[in-house]
């Protein structure tokens, strides 16, 4: 029996990490090189941020002193504590140091230090004094609403001035409270160290003395309304007493046993008239005889009863009366008694308020008075070290910004990678210098930077050919002062030092650069051979100094007639028989037309970067250009860099690799 062996079925998830791009490593070297290229513009930006606050800190700022005095409250309420208070109203620790804080900053007790010290002849304070600047800003935005409103400025009346002075010098001040304490803390500052301490000492005085003030106004008060209360207190209970006393002498009252022998009195005449009832029912009962007693005794029995009755109700009157009375002589007690009491408290009261108000003392228990004020500010080290912080982060923005919005590339690989093409050389900016100059450094040392990036371009040819050097080369670029010409001229020098016959095709007349090296102007161009007015021979003139012959291009107003013309192709073709290479310098690619044709006839075409100038966009649109055309650029040429810069954002080691040097 056959086994197959099955392979482990992917989770989902697995096909579609496969699928996700990997996230490249944060490059922080090219970060740190990012910055290490901007550190002068970083410098620069540092010493302006700490030179504009250091004037501020040490020129323009005004220092400022702080003077601290301290009052510790009682923490008991004046009421609660003499006992005086006509009502006891709870309140709350809180509510009492709230209450003390604002009234060290209210209007009265400020207007009060303020004329006091005289602080209305103070600038600090009464900004009046000194007008400022019309220059200033505010002096300019209030000129500026006056314009707008139509309206002027208005001197201030006095009590504007005042109104502001206690804004100025409250402004000044910083009431606080030691946590869990009665402590007031009064904090005064000022640019003068004694003036900061002779403010807080007076707002502390001054708000002691109003309090103690109105402790004793508070006391005063409290005794003239419980002596007033003692009085009418007095006079009601002198009222009662006369009362009772007049009660018990009009009404006669009879109080404990007379009282009581008057009600038993009023129970015998009850229990007599009862009796007398009785007899008399029994002799109504009994029979009339002749003799007339019978009839005698009822007659005596109802006298009896007559008077017994008029007994009891005079008896029952005057009980009645009695009870009456002595009901209200009781209220009347009563009320007295109550009189009596209140009058006692009242009186213990008013002795006790007397007692405390000849002992009276300020609420404030303690007051440490202020010394000279200390110094707060500004703090010219944190200003100076927040300026450095703005500063440095101020110039990696500008640095990052600048970055950002460079046009073109500083990396060869970037731009590999943004065009598809290989980069055939670089060019440094020190190495490439005068074009005049050119061929004298070229022949001096052969072992140069210059040099090597010219090799580097010729082996770089050679791999791009399959290791045979093209015939007919192009060098182009995307605009003016790229180094074309420059890589030309380099390219023909090195080719003819080893023994090539080479010649170099200035296709360019716009440009000066061909024109700057050669040893002689040429009189004739190719125009004349093209026109059958010279044969090639006698237009081409050799140069000894870049060892190289020379046949330069008609002038630019007639120049796309002769290189479109097929007469231009067969001459190439002439040419190429009598050369092993032909370089073409030929005008850039965004500004002439003629270059795409030029760039049919070639075998390779080498295309110039301007390093950080040349914007990529430009530069694809060129190379766009050239492959429309049926002729795309071979490679490119990264010119005109500044090793210095690139070795900062960390690209050195490219560059050597690619024929080029980088000084330490």
């Amino acid at each position: 029996m056959t086994k197959h062996r099955t392979e482990p079925r992917q989770p989902p998830q697995a096909q579609w990490l496969a699928t996700v791009e990997p996230i490249p490593p944060f490059d922080f070297r090219g970060l740190l090189g990012v910055i290490w290229q901007g550190k002068w513009l970083i410098l620069l930006s540092l010493i302006l941020a700490v030179t504009v606050a250091g004037y501020y800190a040490f020129r323009m700022a005004q220092p400022r002193y702080e003077a601290i005095a301290t009052v510790a409250l009682d923490p008991a309420p004046a009421g609660l504590r003499t006992g005086a208070a006509p009502l006891a109203v709870t309140i709350s620790d809180d509510v009492r140091l709230n209450t003390a804080i604002a009234a060290l900053t209210s209007d009265q007790l400020l207007g009060d230090v303020i004329a006091e010290l005289d602080l209305m002849a103070d600038p600090e304070f009464n900004r009046y004094l000194n007008p400022p600047s019309p220059y200033a800003p505010d002096s300019l935005r209030r000129r500026i609403r006056h314009l707008l409103a139509g309206t002027t400025d208005q001197l201030p009346t006095a009590a504007e001035m005042a109104e502001k002075a206690n804004d100025n010098l409250r402004g000044t001040l910083q009431i606080s409270r030691r946590p869990e304490t009665f402590i007031l803390q009064i904090k005064a500052r000022s640019g003068n160290p004694d003036k900061a301490a002779l403010i807080a000492n007076t707002i502390a005085q001054r708000y002691l003395a109003d309090l103690h003030g109105l402790q004793v106004a508070t006391g005063e008060t409290t005794l003239r309304w419980l002596s007033e209360q003692v009085a009418d207190l007095e006079d009601q209970l002198a009222t009662r007493q006369l009362q009772i006393s007049e009660l018990v002498a009009s009404a006669q009252l009879q109080e404990g046993a007379g009282i009581d022998a008057l009600s038993i009195q009023v129970l015998q005449a009850d229990q007599q008239l009862a009796q007398l009832q009785a007899e008399l029912t029994g002799l109504a009962d009994q029979p009339i005889d002749n003799s007339g007693r019978i009839p005698a005794e009822i007659s005596q029995k109802q006298a009896a009863i007559t008077t017994t009755t008029a007994l009891r109700a005079r008896l029952s009157a005057q009980l009645s009366s009695q009870s009456s009375g002595l009901a209200q002589l009781d209220q009347l007690r009563r009320e007295a008694d109550a009189t009596r009491v209140i009058y006692e408290n009242f009186l213990t009261r008013l002795q006790d308020a007397r007692a405390q108000q000849t002992l009276i003392t300020p609420i404030g228990q303690g007051f440490t008075m202020a010394t000279k004020g200390q110094y707060i500010g500004p703090q010219k080290i944190l200003i100076l070290t927040i300026a450095a912080m703005i500063g440095t982060v101020m110039g990696l923005v500008l640095v990052a910004v600048s970055y950002s919005l460079r046009k073109g590339v500083i990396d060869a690989a970037e731009l590999c990678d943004a065009t598809n093409l290989p980069v055939l050389a670089q060019f440094p900016k020190t190495a490439l210098g005068s074009a005049s100059q050119l061929w004298k450094r070229l022949d001096s040392d052969r072992q140069s930077t210059l040099s090597e990036a010219v090799k580097g371009l010729r082996t770089s040819l050679l791999i791009a050919n399959h290791g045979k050097l093209p015939q007919i080369i192009l060098s182009t670029a995307s605009l003016p002062d790229e180094g074309k010409t420059t890589h030309a001229i380099a390219l023909a020098d090195t080719l003819g030092h080893v023994g090539k016959s080479v010649l170099l095709i200035g296709a360019d007349p716009a440009g000066r650069t061909l024109l700057s090296v050669l040893s002689a102007r040429p009189r004739l161009s190719i125009k004349d051979i093209i026109l059958g007015h010279a044969s090639a021979a006698e237009v081409v003139i050799h140069d000894r100094q870049i060892r190289a012959d020379v046949l330069l291009a008609t002038q630019a107003d007639d120049q796309a007639d002769v290189l479109l013309g097929e007469a231009f192709g067969a001459l190439l073709d002439q040419l190429r028989q009598n050369y092993d290479h032909i370089i073409i310098d030929s005008p850039p690619v965004m500004t002439a037309p003629e270059t795409r044709l030029l760039a049919q006839h070639a075998d390779a075409v080498i295309y110039a970067v301007r390093w950080a100038k040349t914007p990529m966009a430009l530069v694809n649109r060129g190379l766009q250009a050239l492959d429309d055309a049926g002729a795309p650029a071979t490679g490119l040429i990264l010119s005109k860099i500044n090793p210095r810069k690139l070795r900062q954002v960390g690209q050195g080691s490219f560059v050597a690799a690619h024929g080029m040097s980088v000084p330490a």
